[in-house]
């Protein structure tokens, strides 16, 4: 009877804190949810020049922690928005030539110098762009050079100059540039501001891409480690499809760090060393009364982020341990912890140099003011 009762109070605990973290992750998602927001800036406007009857739109949906969600170069016109994936794939869509000005045609260098600083500012990354020239009756306007290697756009158009298609080529040759062609101008207000109607309409236009996205957390636990302190190893993965592209999948690795419904993040376990609640942590759950007491710190230690084997090295120094994990020239660098008498750790500081004066600073008691 008694073996009965024992058995379904552990199981109760173990349901308890079951509920209970399920009940933490929860909340852990429900912040990093909230983290979700949306960029968006002006590459070309309408109103400033006459070729593109459109807006060109660079936007974003993003975590300030873990990264972007998804990105995307915008074709904007009277109520509707295209996205795709970047500048290239813009471009070279039906939408874009759609967009153009009935009246523009290509014909004269005029025109292509016109032309270029669609593309020019179509692009954020605009500094890419550099000569244009003709190639079999075609315009052609270079967006990227690599050790001679030329991508460019390839313009054809009919017999009164109106665009009829583009795409993009690459080639590894040294045509004629025509130098009349690079002419400065500009194609952007960045004064303009989105509109409410306009951040809505890009947000649904962003959404649309993703077909799907979870956050997974998973519980994790270090070596010794106590406390109110909480750690996630985590996932955003993203799936996306930009108009007739492949489905694409995104995946951003993340390390959460939870103190009482506080949330920071790395992205690498080493990174835990830079962090003050996790150092709180160390101190609260381990004592150091001797070298069998701080290797279970070197220990950890070494599963966060492993010290050189040339360098590894560990001493006691009046009240201090001194963990060497590197050397840099003559600095030896690593991790000092101070203790009191009863070896009950007082400060962990990560140092670039173990030395006297390093030493001395960490047992100045006016640290303990600040």
């Amino acid at each position: 009877m008694k073996k009965t009762i024992l058995l379904s109070l552990l199981l109760l605990v173990g349901l308890t804190a079951q509920i209970f973290a399920q009940k933490d992750i929860k909340k852990a998602k429900q912040y990093l949810e909230k983290q979700i927001k949306q960029n968006e800036k002006y590459l070309l406007s309408k109103d400033k020049q006459q070729i593109l009857n459109a807006d060109i739109i660079e936007a974003s949906l993003f975590t300030e922690q873990i990264g972007t969600l998804i990105e995307g170069n915008l074709l904007k016109t009277d109520g509707n928005i295209s996205a795709f994936k970047n500048a290239e794939k813009l471009i070279t869509s039906q939408e874009f030539i759609k967009a153009i000005n009935p009246s523009f045609s290509l014909k004269t260098v005029d025109d292509a110098a016109k032309l270029r600083l669609v593309f020019i500012f179509s692009d954020s990354n605009r500094s890419r762009h550099t000569e244009v020239f003709k190639q079999d009756g075609k315009w052609c306007f270079v967006y990227k050079e690599w050790f001679g290697e030329l991508s460019y756009y390839e313009v054809s158009t009919s017999k009164t100059g109106q665009i009829t298609n583009i795409k993009t080529a690459t080639k590894k040759f040294k045509p004629n540039f025509i130098a009349e062609a690079l002419q400065d101008g500009n194609y952007v207000d960045k004064n303009a501001k989105f509109s409410t109607a306009d951040k809505e309409l890009i947000n649904k236009s962003l959404k649309k891409i993703i077909k799907d996205y979870r956050i997974t957390l998973k519980p994790i636990s270090f070596k010794g480690i106590s406390g109110d302190l909480k750690f996630y190893k985590g996932v955003l993965a993203v799936l996306y499809f930009f108009n007739n592209d492949f489905i694409e999948a995104k995946n951003l690795h993340f390390i959460m760090l939870d103190n009482k419904n506080k949330y920071e993040i790395v992205f690498e376990k080493e990174e835990l060393l830079e962090k003050e609640g996790f150092m709180k942590a160390i101190s609260s759950s381990y004592s150091i009364k001797n070298e069998a007491d701080a290797k279970k710190i070197e220990a950890l230690f070494d599963e966060l982020k492993p010290a050189d084997k040339e360098h590894k090295k560990l001493y006691k120094k009046d009240n201090v341990w001194c963990f060497v994990r590197s050397k840099f020239f003559d600095d030896l660098r690593g991790f000092l912890v101070l203790i009191d008498k009863t070896g009950k750790i007082q400060r962990i500081r990560k140092v670039d140099n173990i030395n006297e004066e390093s030493i001395l600073e960490i047992q100045n008691k006016e640290l303990d003011k600040k």
